[in-house]
């Protein structure tokens, strides 16, 4: 699954690495809006917004969408959060001394 930029490709190393099945899917809004967020994890049944900054559409078009859809669970990863699971990733990583 193709994703964009270094936050979503940590994000999805992060996901990975927790063997947690992530996906891609779209939902349709506003009858003839459609919206994907960046993670769709099908067992949590939760999508995930990886976002380095809040942009004002951004946030508006989720709220279009949860109007519509209450029932969604939809997490926005921003960039405290997005620092420490990099530093769940490479801590790992790096050799004791």
């Amino acid at each position: 699954i193709k994703v964009q930029g270094k936050w979503e490709r940590t994000f999805a190393e992060f996901l990975n690495s927790k063997q947690i099945k992530w996906q891609r899917k779209r939902l349709k809004y506003a009858k003839t809006h459609y919206y994907t967020p960046d993670f769709y994890c099908p067992e949590q049944n939760v999508y995930f917004e990886v976002k380095g900054f809040r942009k004002d559409r951004d946030l508006y078009k989720m709220y279009l969408v949860l109007q519509e859809h209450p029932e969604l669970k939809i997490k926005m990863i921003e960039q405290n959060e997005y620092k420490n699971l990099e530093i769940r990733l490479i801590h790992p990583l790096r050799k004791k001394v």
